[in-house]
């Protein structure tokens, strides 16, 4: 197993990222943190309750279905995350069509919506398995759209499989007006979560070292 990168870490860290996202690919790759990836083994069909309640359920149902393959190493993690927007009281997640994705534009539309992850990352040594959760929220504000604007970027396609509706990583970015919080984690992978949830685990992921070491 030969992980996307190496980044300095101990040999014996072994990372595992169940998600099918690229966005979250390209963010762990960018702060060099290595990981190996596998499918999640879940549809994302959490969709009732509170929202920072949906988005760590489907984080936690996504790192309970990984499909860590046999022969994987006697001491690893495994991390996902699930994003979702929240606008007046309503949630948001990926639009199944083209027609829910500009009906998601025109909610955001000249207001402040959340953008809630829930991250969760778990830990397997021998038959022992520790997982921990934690939660990040950025507000984000739209500039009030056009129906030129909300075409425009239908005819993108960026649209697709992003919560919302919208990628601000993108096209997309010329929608939003402000954005107060963490930009990672509008990405889909809130850094700062995951820098606390592996000091939880006992590792430094700044300094890559192991923290009782």
């Amino acid at each position: 197993m030969t992980p996307a990168t190496t980044g300095g870490f101990p040999a014996s860290f072994n990372l595992f990222l169940a998600s099918a996202s690229p966005r979250r690919r390209d963010l762990l790759d960018a702060v060099g943190i290595p990981y190996l990836q596998v499918e999640p083994g879940y549809e994302d069909d959490v969709v009732e309750g509170e929202v920072t309640e949906i988005a760590v359920a489907r984080a936690v149902a996504k790192v309970e279905g990984a499909l860590v393959a046999e022969g994987a190493p006697e001491d690893y993690f495994v991390l996902s995350a699930d994003t979702v927007v929240a606008v007046g009281g309503k949630v948001l997640v990926k639009p199944a069509n083209r027609e829910q994705a500009a009906e998601m534009l025109g909610l955001l539309s000249g207001h402040t919506h959340e953008v809630v992850s829930g991250v969760a990352l778990s830990r397997t040594v021998g038959d022992t398995v520790v997982l921990k959760t934690g939660v990040a929220k950025t507000s984000v504000r739209f500039r009030h759209l056009t129906e030129g604007d909300i075409e425009g970027y239908m005819a993108s396609m960026e649209w697709e499989g992003k919560a919302g509706g919208y990628a601000i990583q993108g096209i997309g970015a010329l929608l939003v007006e402000a954005i107060h919080g963490e930009y990672a984690n509008v990405v889909g992978l809130p850094l700062q979560v995951v820098l606390d949830l592996f000091r939880f685990h006992g590792l430094d992921a700044i300094g890559r070292v192991w923290l009782s070491q």
